[in-house]
């Protein structure tokens, strides 16, 4: 899918995201003030820029993607980590909020963790329930960082979505971040109505980046247990093969993350882990089998587009019914890019899409009586499950 030309009445929205953005980045060391040429910038002059990238045989960044972009004086990688993470979080909030929302917070304790979540659209009768992993690289993203567009799906699919707060590295390096988020999934999912969801057996897991990582992992472990029934997977420009010579296509245009910056993240997440381990990079996972429902949403511009199109072609050729869709001229993180982009909305509608269409699965005794069998009564498919240390289940990464 390509992008759209600009829609009447962006550049209103433009000039509004730009007085923001100057207002945030006034005085940073880290984030450049905007250009005038941008602010003063219409249409038809954007245009005209495209017009004259594209004959130069360059992939032209949409114009919200070079704003941002520009305020990048230094890639994140190279920041100091709380340095970083506070780019990061004003690089998701530069632009006007939509109307989304508003989330309710948790605090649950999983692993020997603290872990905060964010639970959206709660205390309404059988509304699907999207649980959803943030990105950042696993080293920059938060809660905060992921609340435009958990709040947008939420009103958007009339979903209730929890955001899930997983440890980041390098205070919680691999694999403590995919054990944690599995174990809150899992208690999220046994015990919905201790955060006001009435019921969690439409479920479908979601996540952007390294949240994608997470998803994926956890749609794997939760895969053979009858106990749990997922109806659909959503994954956003998926950082799922974390390997130096990952599948990826390098633009002659720009990037908000390297395949530097990238590099440095994962050893700073992986440590001396093995980034061939299935866990660690789950595109690698043996058996694809039996999932459910996926969409991918890849950005043209973006350094991890090779994997998406990896991705969905291992999961069709596993008989998953999957869908890739790449919006043409966006960077990484657009989904964060709140309300005033066409192709954004779009791949909500698309996430929202897939929300809606998930069965209604076992009623809730039916699965409280699965959960009340005793645990070595639990029927198992195909060979156990490998597992990491002592800390507990380990997300499958093959079978056999």
């Amino acid at each position: 899918m390509t992008a759209a030309s600009e829609p009447r009445g962006a550049r209103a929205h433009l000039v509004a995201g730009a007085a923001r953005l100057a207002r945030l980045c006034d005085g940073s060391a880290v984030l450049a003030p905007i250009p005038r040429a941008v602010l003063g910038m219409g249409g038809q002059a954007f245009a005209a820029r495209a017009r004259n990238e594209a004959a130069a045989g360059v992939s032209a960044p949409h114009p919200l993607a070079r704003m941002l972009l520009e305020q990048v004086q230094r890639p994140l990688s190279e920041l100091p980590l709380d340095a970083a993470r506070a780019a990061f979080k004003q690089l998701t909030g530069l632009l006007p909020p939509g109307d989304v929302a508003e989330p309710v917070p948790f605090t649950l304790t999983a692993g020997g963790h603290k872990v905060g979540i964010r639970v959206y659209g709660r205390g309404r009768a059988d509304l699907p329930l999207v649980c959803y992993f943030h990105g950042g690289a696993f080293v920059l993203g938060d809660l905060d960082t992921s609340e435009p567009e958990c709040g947008a799906i939420a009103s958007i699919s009339s979903a209730a979505v929890v955001s899930v707060g997983y440890p980041r590295a390098p205070e919680q390096r691999f694999p403590v971040p995919v054990e944690v988020s599995l174990e809150v999934l899992r208690q999220v999912l046994l015990a919905p109505e201790r955060f006001g969801i009435v019921c969690a057996n439409r479920v479908v897991l979601a996540g952007e980046s390294s949240g994608a990582n997470i998803a994926l992992n956890c749609a794997l472990a939760l895969r053979d247990e009858p106990r749990w029934a997922l109806g659909g997977l959503a994954l956003v420009c998926p950082m799922v093969d974390l390997r130096p010579t990952s599948p990826s296509v390098m633009h002659s245009g720009e990037h908000l993350f390297s395949q530097a910056d990238l590099e440095r993240f994962v050893a700073s997440y992986l440590s001396a882990h093995d980034a061939a381990d299935p866990v660690a990079s789950p595109l690698l996972a043996e058996d694809l089998t039996g999932l459910p429902r996926t969409i991918i949403i890849s950005a043209e511009l973006d350094a991890l587009l090779g994997q998406a199109g990896h991705l969905a072609r291992r999961l069709s050729d596993a008989g998953v019914d999957a869908h890739h869709t790449t919006y043409g001229r966006l960077i990484h993180g657009f989904l964060q890019w709140r309300g005033i982009l066409p192709e954004r909305l779009d791949a909500l509608d698309r996430i929202a899409g897939l929300t809606r269409r998930v069965p209604a699965a076992a009623r809730p005794e039916e699965r409280q009586e699965a959960l009340d069998r005793p645990r070595d009564e639990q029927p198992v498919s195909g060979d156990q499950h490998a597992r990491v240390g002592a800390g507990g289940p380990r997300p499958p990464s093959a079978r056999g």
